[in-house]
């Protein structure tokens, strides 16, 4: 990558070593996509899993993919976000017109984004990668209230999609959320905001059966 703009991120050089902050290059964002200033990003089980080498991954890597922040800049061809927007990011990145998109189902696309390529950012000359694949597209960026504080907002990214949309919970649905850790509580309070009854949290730690209940 040549040029860029400087940004500081925590970057992951050796897996079961702490995190170093570093400031990076930054590619301007292209066709389709969304440069986004992260505000607050929350700590999932998938990232620990990378940073103590449980899962395998190419460093050095930038860890995280539960984010919200704004929206610092777009490329080409984007609509529907403009810069200083709030938003929050996700996991799913999706064309829209593929088979599976024009189905309704985004989670399963199989396009090949140039982000699935190459990474946007790199440190020293070397890629920075995402092991969540969250560099952004259009399809990965969703506004958000401007009376929702991000650190709220970064938790929001998984787990409640994936009751509002995938599963397409409605009024009166039965629902039963396995594991009660922070994805099961979004999926918790989404089947509740979706006035799902009875809603049914199954896990083998009690006290997160009563966040769950509390919640």
């Amino acid at each position: 990558m040549t040029g860029g703009a400087p940004v500081r991120a925590a970057v992951l050089r050796t897996q079961g070593q702490p995190l170093t902050i570093e400031e990076l290059l930054l590619a301007p964002p292209g066709p389709g996509e969304v440069e986004v200033r992260i505000a607050a990003c929350g700590i999932c089980h998938s990232d620990i899993s990378y940073l103590t080498g449980a899962w395998q991954t190419r460093v050095p890597a930038v860890v995280g993919h539960e984010g919200a922040g704004f929206v610092a800049t777009v490329g080409d061809g984007v609509s529907g976000v403009l810069p200083g927007q709030r938003v929050l990011v996700t996991l799913v990145r999706a064309c829209g017109s593929c088979f599976f998109c024009e189905r309704e189902q985004p989670a399963l696309c199989e396009t090949i984004f140039p982000l699935d390529k190459a990474s946007p950012s790199c440190t020293d000359s070397v890629p920075a990668r995402s092991p969540s694949g969250l560099s952004c597209t259009k399809s990965q960026v969703v506004p958000i209230p401007d009376d929702l504080p991000f650190d709220c907002a970064s938790l929001l990214a998984c787990g409640v999609g994936a009751v509002a949309n995938t599963a397409g919970v409605g009024p009166g649905a039965s629902v039963v959320v396995i594991g009660a850790g922070g994805v099961g509580l979004n999926s918790i309070q989404a089947a509740a905001l979706a006035r799902a009854e009875p809603v049914i949290a199954v896990d083998l730690d009690e006290s997160r059966l009563a966040r769950g209940y509390a919640g």
